[in-house]
């Protein structure tokens, strides 16, 4: 099976195509993420909490990237009227 392309990896060969390739053929040889790198991506997901605490009945969409029925069946759920969607 060819692997998937996530948003992180698709991001990551916008920024350098040699990232993309490590990332799949060579995962080892990419550095460890820093502590302020770490810092970022916490402070991503404090927001999107956050967000969802702001607004009130938001539908967070669970499913993750590999489970796309899932995915599927939790945004046909969540696409009936509601004001706000986290994704």
């Amino acid at each position: 099976m060819p692997p998937f392309l996530s948003k992180t990896k698709y991001l990551s060969v916008i920024q350098c195509h040699k990232l993309l390739w490590l990332s799949i053929n060579r995962p080892e040889l990419i550095p460890p993420v820093s502590r302020v790198q770490q810092r970022i991506f916490e402070q991503g997901t404090e927001i999107g909490i956050m967000a969802r605490e702001r607004f009130d009945g938001g539908v967070l969409i669970e499913a993750e990237h590999n489970q796309i029925p899932l995915a599927l069946q939790q945004t046909d759920i969540a696409s009936q009227p509601h004001p706000h969607r986290f994704a």
